[in-house]
């Protein structure tokens, strides 16, 4: 239905795309062929940018909640930023030794780690 339609506006606007008007097998021919193509091409398409699609969530989510965390931490006393540690952390051959942040890094990886997290549950939920 939806490639019938498109057919009719390309027709109707374009003049430069026609179809024989005393065949009306080519229109339907060419709808079915158009909606065969994109039946089969859709998922290869989604499954192409699913890598994409995480990394573009991820990072408008870590833009949105950078200030957030900051304005909250500003203005609800129950909520603090402070100058933190990272813990060492030991996987196998990979090891990332301790370090102190300041209090704008640890907005910064907060940001990055709520980011991950929810575009991670967005991600599998879709």
């Amino acid at each position: 239905m939806a490639e019938m339609v498109a057919i009719l506006f390309v027709i109707f606007f374009f003049t430069g795309f026609q179809i024989s008007q005393s065949e009306p097998g080519y229109f339907i021919g060419l709808a079915l062929v158009l909606a065969l193509v994109n039946y089969f091409i859709e998922p290869l398409v989604k499954f192409f940018t699913l890598r994409m699609h995480f990394l573009t969530i991820w990072l408008f989510t870590f833009l949105i909640f950078m200030p957030l965390i900051y304005f909250i931490s500003v203005f609800v006393p129950g909520i603090s930023v402070k100058s933190g540690e990272f813990h060492s952390v030991s996987l196998g051959i990979f090891q990332i030794n301790s370090f102190s942040m300041n209090e704008i890094v640890t907005v910064i990886i907060s940001a990055l780690i709520f980011g991950f997290m929810a575009a991670l549950i967005r991600w599998l939920i879709e």
